[in-house]
């Protein structure tokens, strides 16, 4: 990969990170904690069977979340101290830290602390969304139940109200007229309203 590519790849993930940790968001694991799985663990612990190490598969949901000796798992749901994943990251053995020194792919703290809110927040493993079956969303139900008009408008009037957002006000739809024309030449006069405005399209006068 073109290392300023993956500079600028490395770079928003971060930005997301940082966002989603100060808006107080879920971490989401397609986009912030499958890619650092991808680039520093694959190598040993990817799809690839001729380079994987302890049969470890940290590709598959399966193999992420398998049992393991001593009440540990590889990745156990809400609990990272009793996850080997987690462990091995943080450990300071080096002998047992993951991945290991030699292979020059250290995770950072801020990194480190992303894994360990994934797994305290429950794990959540999701497939990419070209593989994931289409279900229809439950319409959420804001407050201000007579505000949407349409199935979208739900969804934005309740993020609106997560944010303790007011949506304005209805206009009459005169003041918001729209003109789909192919030549517009001309400027609205300030002294006249838009229901008696004349513009000039293509040398003709046309009144609206």
């Amino acid at each position: 990969m073109n290392p300023n590519l993956k500079r600028q790849i490395i770079l928003a993930l971060s930005l997301t990170c940082c966002l989603n940790s100060t808006l107080g968001q879920p971490v989401d694991f397609e986009s912030q904690i499958k890619p650092l799985l991808s680039d520093r663990c694959f190598t040993c612990h990817g799809p690839d069977e001729k380079t994987r190490k302890a049969d470890l598969r940290l590709y598959s949901q399966e193999g992420a979340m398998a049992k393991l000796d001593d009440n540990l798992a590889v990745i156990m749901p809400g609990k990272p101290e009793a996850s080997e994943l987690y462990n091995r990251l943080i450990t300071k053995d080096a002998d047992e830290l993951m991945p290991p020194p030699e292979s020059n792919l250290a995770l950072s703290d801020k990194e480190k602390e992303l894994i360990r809110r994934w797994i305290v927040e429950g794990a959540e493993w999701k497939e990419h969304w070209a593989f994931a079956s289409v279900n229809k969303p439950t319409l959420p139900k804001p407050i201000q139940s007579n505000w949407p008009k349409n199935e979208i408008d739900h969804f934005t009037l309740a993020k609106m109200e997560s944010a303790l957002f007011v949506p304005s006000k209805l206009t009459f739809s005169e003041n918001l007229r729209c003109l789909n024309l192919p030549l517009l030449v001309g400027v609205v006069s300030q002294k006249r309203s838009l229901s008696s405005t004349c513009f000039v399209i293509a040398g003709q006068r046309i009144h609206s």
